[in-house]
């Protein structure tokens, strides 16, 4: 899921050109770590392994990482009810939402007009 993630973020040809461009868009595991890709924030792509699960074999923990990774970004709401990447359309919908905020209506002002019987 991670993987697939990583691929749909939208990057121009150049990027896909070479694996060597492709690194800042691609997770990254090492030992007990897993660097999410670039566009994230600093603290969000970053994720650690628990000591407790330090003894499990390389598989199992790059299985665990990837299943923190999934969990934070649904919590990030980057990953739709299904744990998969958000469509097109529902980013848009998103991005809709949150800019057209519903704002108060403010009426607009009252003339100044003198009163009436004011000799003018």
């Amino acid at each position: 899921l991670i993987n697939r993630y990583a691929s749909c973020i939208p990057m121009d040809i150049s990027s896909r050109s070479s694996r060597l461009a492709m690194l800042p868009y691609l997770p990254v595991y090492e030992e007990n770590y897993l660097r999410l890709p670039s566009h994230l924030p600093e603290d969000v792509r970053s994720i650690h392994l628990p000591p407790a699960y330090a003894s499990e074999s390389k598989k199992k923990k790059q299985a665990m990482l990837a299943l923190m990774a999934c969990v934070r970004l649904h919590k990030l709401k980057v990953l739709n009810e299904r744990l998969l990447p958000l469509k097109r359309d529902d980013i848009q919908k998103r991005l809709l939402a949150s800019a057209l905020i519903k704002m108060t209506y403010v009426p607009p002002p009252i003339s100044l007009v003198s009163p009436p019987g004011s000799g003018e």
